[in-house]
């Protein structure tokens, strides 16, 4: 069986007062934020809830059948935002690979598909009433 070896550098912030860990940093030895298999940047509020993850791959937003970034509402738990990345690249094959939603209610409020870094419209049978087109 073969074996490889990642190194990281963790950086963590943690609030003096309560000791909660407010944000998380893993990167690789040439200091570009990354990590294999769970997000490389945690950050939470005050009360330890999560309100960011980012996956990254050697600095570029990279994450294969999930978003590579997600921003929380913490009070409501909403996913307000999804970036879908693959290699830096915005790229998503079966939804929008950019979400808008609304932190209360979760309803979407914004969408935009791409495959490959490229812009592409939203398939007709897959749109979603109610969220906004996008512009030019």
């Amino acid at each position: 069986m073969a074996v490889s070896e990642e190194k990281y550098i963790v950086e963590i912030e943690r609030d003096t007062e309560t000791g909660i860990v407010r944000r998380e940093v893993w990167s690789d030895e040439n200091l570009k934020v990354h990590r294999i298999g769970a997000p490389a940047l945690t950050e939470r509020d005050e009360k330890g809830r999560v309100v960011c993850e980012a996956w990254r791959l050697h600095g570029s937003g990279h994450r294969d059948g999930g978003p590579a970034q997600s921003k929380i509402n913490p009070q409501t738990g909403v996913v307000v935002e999804e970036l879908w990345r693959v290699n830096g690249r915005p790229h998503r094959l079966d939804g929008p690979a950019e979400i808008t939603r609304n932190p209360q209610t979760g309803r979407g409020t914004f969408s935009r598909w791409y495959v490959n870094g490229e812009r592409v419209p939203a398939p007709r049978k897959l749109r979603h009433p109610g969220l906004k087109a996008p512009g030019p």
